[in-house]
């Protein structure tokens, strides 16, 4: 959203690299424009550690207690006192799945407006993070779709209780069918009373008089899994639950008077920036790959597009290195293939499974895809996959870039300190963080040619 980039380019998908300071963001274009942008967050993975507080003028924690956790937060790394660094970042993440933050986010916001230089153009970022899990709506948000509920579940813990998981029994999953539609109301729940937030933040938009000039959008990083293809939560899957979002974009009162209500067009969140600067009249830069969606709005049909998607995760070895895993997916409105692929340090990457899918016949992915890569479908898709990468990768090698060591977070420090405490590193050697031992660092991967019957 904020680079016009996918991850695969901007590469930002470990917790040991922030966004290339080299690559323009949103707010920075804005405000080299002479915009005023304020931005208030409730989940760390848009902290300031990351990149996102560049261009803002006032770029804020709201969560309960934020303001004095991040100094605490601070203090801690300053002195070097890593153990409290890393308490601090445990529980930053854990309250930030069980806080309640969407109406103290909107509270800021409608101060934050008033901080706003009369005439200056506006640019407002919130983060409502309750739909994550846990999922603990406010009343009445907690008994709206499903009041009859008479069981144990409340929300809590959602991730963590065995009485959902359990990775020590068979079957892992635990929570009942029943049970499971409960929770999956709860989170109805906060979708709900996040809608509720965001209607009382357009009101404040309408009495600050800045409604009628507003462009308005509303979309997702990611969706949640109700063990629809047996997992839960996020950050697992690339099927069609985590990766179909809503964006919804609500131009100023009055224009676009033949805007349609609806479009089928497939879109990314590599678009709202172009969106974004589009509308301001401003020049996208050419690090951003996405395109404007205004067109849509005046009733001109784009051509479809593929979206890329990826997902990065790795495992810790005995020996101080790591196993990575890699998903990536190519995606059109009629079919969509995903791969997953593993690789250790100085190895190659192996694939670890491909499945094809038309999502004309199989649009939640409910039935069984296609596996074999030898059949056409994966054939084809795998080749469409693999230029849409050559052209992004092509494009990366023509952009400025920051080495590694400029894009380290907070927690490549925090790494660095645990690794050496179990003998990984000593003296001046520095122990590498997951990221930094990547071959290639962050960015479009290699080309990774579809594997003959021979290297299966």
């Amino acid at each position: 959203m904020f680079t016009g980039q996918p991850p695969v380019m901007h590469g930002a998908q470990l917790d040991d690299f922030a966004m290339d300071p080299a690559t323009p963001l949103l707010t920075e274009v804005l405000s080299e424009a002479g915009w005023f942008s304020i931005g208030y967050w409730t989940g760390w993975y848009v902290a300031g550690d990351f990149g996102f507080s560049r261009g803002f003028a006032l770029y804020e924690n709201a969560m309960t207690g934020g303001r004095q956790l991040e100094e605490e937060y601070r203090l801690a790394l300053e002195q070097g006192d890593f153990d409290a660094a890393r308490a601090i970042m445990a529980g930053r993440a854990i309250q930030g799945h069980q806080d309640v933050t969407s109406g103290t986010v909107v509270e800021r916001a409608t101060v934050g407006m008033d901080v706003a230089p009369d005439g200056d153009n506006l640019f407002l970022f919130t983060h409502l993070f309750d739909p994550h899990y846990d999922y603990l709506p406010p009343a009445p948000f907690d008994t709206r779709f499903d009041p009859g509920y008479t069981g144990p579940f409340d929300g809590s813990n959602w991730y963590f209780d065995p009485r959902v998981w359990d990775p020590a029994k068979q079957p892992q999953r635990q929570i009942s069918q029943r049970d499971l539609q409960h929770v999956y109301a709860l989170y109805r729940g906060e979708l709900a009373w996040v809608d509720d937030n965001l209607g009382r933040l357009m009101d404040a938009l309408e009495r600050e008089g800045r409604l009628e000039n507003t462009l308005f959008i509303v979309t997702s990083d990611h969706g949640e899994e109700f063990f629809e293809h047996g997992s839960r939560g996020h950050r697992n899957t690339l099927y069609e639950e985590q990766l179909r979002v809503p964006m919804l974009i609500v131009p100023p009162v009055g224009t676009y008077p033949d805007a349609p209500r609806t479009s089928d067009l497939q879109v990314t969140l590599s678009d709202v920036l172009p969106t974004a600067l589009d509308f301001a009249d401003l020049d996208v830069p050419a690090s951003a790959v996405g395109r404007s969606l205004l067109p849509v709005l005046e009733g001109v049909q784009l051509g479809p597009l593929p979206a890329v998607s990826s997902l990065v995760s790795f495992n810790q070895l005995p020996d101080g290195g790591f196993e990575f895993w890699f998903k990536e997916t190519w995606r059109t409105p009629t079919e969509k293939l995903i791969r997953t692929s593993t690789m250790g340090l100085g190895g190659k990457r192996k694939l670890a499974q491909v499945e094809y899918f038309d999502l004309v016949a199989n649009p939640k992915e409910l039935l069984r895809p296609i596996i074999d890569p030898s059949d056409p479908h994966v054939v084809r898709t795998w080749s469409a996959l693999e230029a849409e990468l050559a052209r992004l990768r092509a494009l990366q090698a023509e952009l400025p870039s920051t080495n590694l060591k400029g894009r380290s977070t907070d927690i490549t420090q925090i790494f660095a300190d645990e690794l050496s405490k179990l003998g990984y590193a000593s003296g001046d050697d520095k122990a590498a963080s997951p990221g930094e031992q990547l071959p290639w660092g962050a960015g479009v991967l290699p080309a990774f040619a579809l594997p003959s019957s021979q290297d299966q």
